[in-house]
């Protein structure tokens, strides 16, 4: 089931679908400008973790244009704890070409990222999803 979330505008600017191996992918595309949209697409993120179980959360930024909304500090006090509530262990951040969404990110997850959740970044979906799955593997 893909799950979506609309700006104001009625375009659909984030996905996620729960994958084989308890891989939550979610995906952001475009600008993502509406700081309450985004902030509802955050804890939809975490919902489909919980209600599914996912340990895997592939973050995927390829199409997502522009900065991050300023939203730092909700980041850490309330998306973060709620994804390592939900159960996410590991973080696959797969990052844009534009050179604003890296820095955006970088800042962000590098720093935000603890809780028990192991973060790292990427350029393509194979080498993250290989990454994640492997972390899993030797726990499991």
């Amino acid at each position: 089931m893909q799950y979506t979330q609309s700006n104001s505008k009625g375009q659909v600017f984030f996905t996620a679908e729960v994958k084989a191996n308890q891989v939550l992918h979610c995906e952001w595309i475009g600008y993502i400008n509406d700081i309450p949209k985004a902030q509802d697409a955050c804890l939809l993120m975490a919902e489909i973790a919980q209600r599914y179980r996912c340990k895997i959360l592939l973050n995927d930024n390829r199409r997502q244009l522009g900065p991050w909304p300023a939203i730092n500090e909700w980041l850490e006090t309330t998306w973060k704890p709620a994804l390592a509530k939900a159960g996410i262990k590991w973080f696959a951040h797969i990052h844009s070409e534009n050179i604003f969404t890296q820095i955006s990110a970088n800042k962000v997850l590098l720093s935000q990222m603890s809780c028990g959740i192991e973060f790292h970044n990427f350029d393509s979906e194979p080498a993250a999803l290989a990454w994640a799955l492997g972390q899993q593997q030797k726990v499991a």
